[in-house]
């Protein structure tokens, strides 16, 4: 087996598997997905070579897979396959929420050290995101 042949065919089997499971699925339910059809998965000891996927899943900010979002859920992360541009949207608001959650931007923010103007600005900010979030939460369902 070429070097990186694992890697591709991976990378080409990962939207043809999540977008049967329209819910999306974790990295290990798709790692078995993938591992059912990618032989190479799984090495001459009989081990499982955990670590393409795990390669393919760190490098996504560089090297996104076709139609592949990443959406972090109460019980998890999980890989769904995303079509269209409404799609992208979808998953372009849900990482930029996340982004905010994890940076904990708008809870480090003391809205009593603003100027009128920019407290205004910020409960208005506080209030959409709170919306989005409503819509992502209902979307996901």
């Amino acid at each position: 087996m070429k070097k990186g042949e694992a890697t591709r065919k991976v990378r080409t089997l990962i939207p043809a598997i999540l977008k049967e499971e329209r819910k999306g699925l974790k990295f290990e339910q798709l790692f078995l997905r993938l591992k059912e059809q990618i032989p190479e998965l799984v090495n001459e000891q009989g081990e499982d070579r955990i670590g393409v996927l795990r390669g393919i899943i760190n490098k996504l900010p560089q090297h996104p897979v076709p139609n592949l979002s990443v959406e972090k859920r109460d019980d998890g992360v999980y890989y769904v396959y995303v079509e269209g541009d409404y799609h992208k949207l979808i998953a372009s608001v849900k990482k930029f929420i996340h982004d905010l959650d994890e940076g904990r931007l708008i809870k480090n923010i003391d809205p009593l050290s603003l100027n009128k103007n920019e407290r205004a600005n910020y409960h208005a900010l506080v209030e959409c995101i709170a919306e989005l979030k409503e819509m992502m939460e209902e979307e996901t369902k």
